[in-house]
Order: structure tokens, then C-alpha cells, then sequence
């Protein structure tokens, strides 16, 4: 049985393709913080 869930760093990349480059590292510390603060920053 296969996933039909997208592969989550492919969507991270994809959606930091259109955020400001500067401000990538404070987004990934604070997805970092908790694995609710990551699903909250991964969503799409």
C-alpha cells in the first residue's frame, strides 16, 4: 500500500521557493521548536 500523502520536505521546499530568503532560518527554528510548530509551519 502506497502513501497518497505528499513527501512534507518536498512542500517545505516548494513553499520556501516563495518566501524571503532571510527569513528561512527563523522559520525552520521555530518549526523546530515542537512537532506542533512544524505541522503548523509545513502546512500548505
Amino acid at each position: 500500500m502506497t502513501s497518497q500523502r505528499p513527501d512534507p520536505i518536498a512542500v517545505l521546499r516548494e513553499q520556501e521557493a516563495h518566501r524571503l530568503p532571510w527569513l528561512l532560518p527563523l522559520r525552520h527554528a521555530r518549526m523546530a521548536e515542537s512537532p506542533l510548530a512544524f505541522f503548523r509551519g509545513a502546512a500548505a
